[in-house]
């Protein structure tokens, strides 16, 4: 006896959940299934970022950044990284290491405090010439500043700093509702800012948040920051590549050149 159409409906409807489900009752697959139209979008996004992972690694630096081994006894690669070279728990390089909690940022130490490395390897002293053309690139930076490509500084030398302008460094725009009223002030006042982030992925959504606020486009769009810390972020919650300082963009009428 053939199925009536409802019957027939029915019978597709069972047949395309077992065949989804593979019959181990796996809800979690046909919740995938179910909400694909809404979350397509977003995982081509993070393919996308995830596919600039090799150029975000790239610098200029001679030094290397190595997987300590197994059996490490350090708190995180950065901590590993900062014994290299032999600059683990001293001066300004407290602010990069998470053993110390009294220190949060290079801002909470005195600007007395010292490199805690030869002269010829950091930039203590005043340049040599001024600026001529602008610096695009830590290469840039390192030769205006006669610096070796060996030296670590760029590890604390990210922070950004500019007169007359609003410098927000991994803002998190996405992340606290705070930001909200904040930018709508930014926008009212009109004066230029410029944020930063650590993934590409957060840069989009602080974008998008900037975009709703002000009803208006970025006017430096996201862009790679070419002036990022070199030393990837320790964080098991992301798979994307994280940097501090790694995505630039800004609002108002400004321009992204150096640090």
């Amino acid at each position: 006896m053939a199925a009536a159409p409802a019957q027939l409906v029915v019978l597709v409807l069972v047949a395309v959940v077992v065949l989804v489900v593979g019959g181990d009752g796996d809800a979690g697959v046909i919740r995938q299934t179910v909400h694909w139209g809404f979350h397509k979008e977003e995982c081509a996004r993070l393919a996308e970022q995830m596919s600039r992972i090799d150029m975000l690694k790239q610098f200029p630096f001679t030094f290397s950044v190595e997987s300590p081994a197994p059996n490490h006894t350090f708190p995180s690669l950065r901590c590993f990284l900062l014994e290299s070279f032999k600059l683990h728990q001293k001066g300004l390089w407290k602010s990069e290491c998470i053993c110390d909690p009294e220190v949060t940022s290079v801002k909470d130490l005195s600007k007395t405090t010292d490199w805690s490395m030869g002269s010829a390897l950091c930039p203590c002293t005043e340049p040599e010439h001024n600026v001529s053309t602008p610096l695009t690139s830590w290469k840039d930076y390192y030769r205006w500043r006669s610096l070796p490509l060996q030296s670590p500084v760029a590890v604390l030398l990210h922070w950004d700093s500019k007169p007359h302008l609003i410098v927000a460094p991994n803002a998190g725009i996405a992340a606290y509702p705070s930001w909200i009223p904040t930018i709508e002030i930014i926008r009212k006042v009109g004066i230029p800012a410029i944020f930063t982030d650590f993934c590409e992925e957060a840069a989009h959504l602080a974008s998008s948040c900037i975009t709703s606020i002000t009803g208006q486009p970025l006017r430096v769009p996201i862009q790679v920051n070419p002036f990022r810390q070199p030393v990837a972020v320790d964080n098991s919650a992301l798979c994307l590549p994280c940097y501090s300082n790694c995505f630039v963009f800004g609002m108002q009428n400004c321009e992204f050149v150096s640090p």
